[in-house]
């Protein structure tokens, strides 16, 4: 489902979340109401040059995507890894408790041990919580 909704324009995830919850009403009405947003993962791994835009116009798509993720109380923000110092700074001036996951080796996943390692630390020194 998160590959679906991640394709998706911003009014267009807002209708499904406003779709699925019409749905699941009638299932929860003797339950305690919860907000399934902060079960939720928000996904942007896309270089520049995947996305066929500029530097300058994928980090507004990425600062997006977090803005989208903190607004909407979100659970996690995945993204690429030089990202995640930016991604740090707009949360904790948002006084947010998204979590920032980031991936390592990626797409291929063909380095040695070490080069993960690496990139592995030098993510959590940026702020990374999760891989």
């Amino acid at each position: 489902m998160g590959f679906f909704i991640a394709k998706k324009s911003r009014q267009q995830r807002v209708f499904f979340f406003r779709i699925l919850n019409v749905f699941l009403s009638p299932f929860l009405s003797n339950l305690k109401i919860m907000n399934i947003k902060q079960y939720l993962d928000s996904t942007y791994l896309k270089s520049a040059s995947q996305a066929g835009l500029s530097e300058a116009d994928n980090l507004i798509v990425v600062k997006n995507a977090i803005t989208e993720a903190i607004e909407e109380g979100f659970k996690l923000i995945m993204i690429r890894p030089e990202h995640v110092s930016i991604a740090k700074e707009m949360i904790l001036k948002a006084n947010s408790p998204l979590l920032v996951g980031t991936v390592i080796d990626f797409p291929e996943g063909k380095s040695d041990i070490e080069t993960k390692l690496k990139e592995a630390n030098a993510a959590i020194e940026n702020g990374a919580d999760d891989f």
